[in-house]
């Protein structure tokens, strides 16, 4: 809640509408800040319908702002299939820079650039070894369920990481070390999110 900015808030009083990941979540942000503009759903599983929807909108004239529960749109949450498309259509497309969990943990880990994001970790144990196998040298970051966390990290390991979890949260904590080290110092969490 207190990581959004100014101008997002002012960006989401103005429009006409806005697309929300969950409407659930977004309406408690927009309640803690007396924001009233109407929510439309647009989350991952129904984005191709919802993009067309949203586009047909913004073609009439309306203006509609693009937010996910706890991030940054397109960045591993819905979104680019409504930025594709709309801007397939001429729509002028604006961004308005927040909280990134991708930037705010790579801010604090200590590892050089280059950066290459991946999104998230591969759900089969076999593609995330594979996966694993096959980084270059480097900075690589994954997004990453805390119930995979441990298992995720068992390939990697003795090469460093750096883990980051609730980030601006109550709860925040940031582990660095050898992978099997710091796996192991997870085996002991009750808790991972």
């Amino acid at each position: 809640m207190g990581d959004i900015t100014h101008r997002a808030l002012e960006v989401l009083s103005q429009v006409d509408r806005i697309a929300a990941e969950d409407t659930r979540t977004t309406a408690r942000l927009l309640a803690r800040y007396g924001i009233k503009t109407p929510m439309l759903r647009h989350e991952k599983h129904n984005e191709s319908a919802s993009a067309e929807g949203l586009v047909a909108l913004l073609v009439a004239g309306e203006s509609i702002a693009l937010v996910s529960d706890a991030g940054t749109p397109a960045v591993s949450d819905p979104g680019a299939r409504v930025v594709n498309a709309a801007r397939a259509r001429g729509v002028e497309i604006l961004t308005v820079p927040g909280p990134s969990a991708l930037t705010a943990a790579f801010s604090i880990s200590g590892f050089p650039l280059p950066l290459v994001f991946h999104g998230f970790v591969p759900k089969k144990v076999a593609a995330r070894r594979s996966l694993f196998a096959g980084l270059s040298t480097g900075t690589h970051a994954f997004y990453c369920p805390g119930r995979d966390l441990k298992t995720a990290l068992t390939p990697l390991g003795n090469r460093e990481v750096f883990v980051a979890r609730e980030l601006t949260k109550i709860h925040e904590e940031s582990l660095k070390g050898e992978a099997v080290e710091v796996g192991g110092l997870l085996e002991s969490s009750d808790s991972l999110k």
